[in-house]
């Protein structure tokens, strides 16, 4: 049975593939963006786009190295969804449901204390899980980072033609195999509470970075910042007992990227 489907960041990387997706499975979905002409800050044109949606899929991006203009934008996006869900819970007596990407760790203090945007999405998961009825109404699907992050950690932090790329070590995945949970917890009648997704393999990202510069030639050269004494470098970004391990390798996926 179709669903009415809004998809929050539906012009981002993740977004666009959710998206994709669930109009693949003949869903009504409804884009959210600023692009589509909704700015999820604006929290009466929030609650005029999401009227009569069943399920909310939150893949908003934000990237920021600090933690208040982070904090400041998933909060309030965040309160705006959960406000316009409660207009429609008080027409409809069942909260519409909420699928939220997030990712592993985020919650961690020994993890966030380094990454204002972790502390960021850790106050957006919290204030999906506090609101009134919501209890079983959300899921968080958290991811490890994207392959497709990569192409951003080149421009992050620039020196010229140098770029600067922290030796942070996870278990990357393709953004393709992450978008396929979220789209199937946003079609579940019964989605899990909490799902943990990483990709096959543990890498050091500075290192992809520079594999991957050298087929985009993105920079003129990549240098590998140590953080191995900070949980960034010391494995504290990978799951322990992951729920989902996705197939596609680094090498596959630069293969993929080659061939387009």
């Amino acid at each position: 049975m179709s669903q009415r489907i809004a998809v929050l960041g539906a012009g981002g990387v993740m977004g666009s593939l959710v998206r994709s997706r669930l109009e693949e499975a003949d869903q009504e979905v409804v884009p959210i963006s600023r692009a589509h002409g909704v700015d999820v800050l604006d929290a009466s044109a929030l609650r005029t786009a999401l009227a009569g949606v069943d399920v909310v899929v939150d893949c908003l991006n934000r990237p920021s190295l600090t933690s208040g203009p982070a904090v400041r934008f998933f909060r309030t996006a965040a309160e705006n969804v959960v406000a316009a869900l409660g207009d429609e819970t008080s027409r409809r007596g069942e909260l519409p449901r909420i699928v939220c990407v997030s990712i592993v760790n985020c919650w961690e203090p020994r993890v966030n204390r380094w990454l204002g945007y972790y502390q960021a999405k850790s106050i957006q998961e919290q204030v999906y899980r506090s609101a009134p009825s919501s209890a079983r109404r959300v899921s968080i699907v958290r991811t490890t980072q994207w392959f497709e992050l990569l192409s951003t950690f080149l421009d992050q932090i620039r020196l010229g033609p140098l770029a600067v790329v922290p030796a942070v070590v996870t278990r990357p995945l393709a953004a393709a195999e992450a978008a396929d949970v979220v789209a199937d917890q946003a079609l579940s009648r019964a989605p899990e509470s909490t799902l943990e997704v990483c990709g096959p393999e543990e890498m050091d990202m500075a290192r992809a970075a520079a594999q991957y510069n050298l087929r985009a030639q993105q920079v003129g050269r990549v240098m590998r910042l140590p953080v191995g004494l900070t949980s960034l470098g010391d494995g504290s970004l990978i799951p322990a007992a992951p729920d989902v391990v996705a197939s596609t390798t680094f090498e596959q996926w630069l293969a993929e990227q080659s061939a387009v």
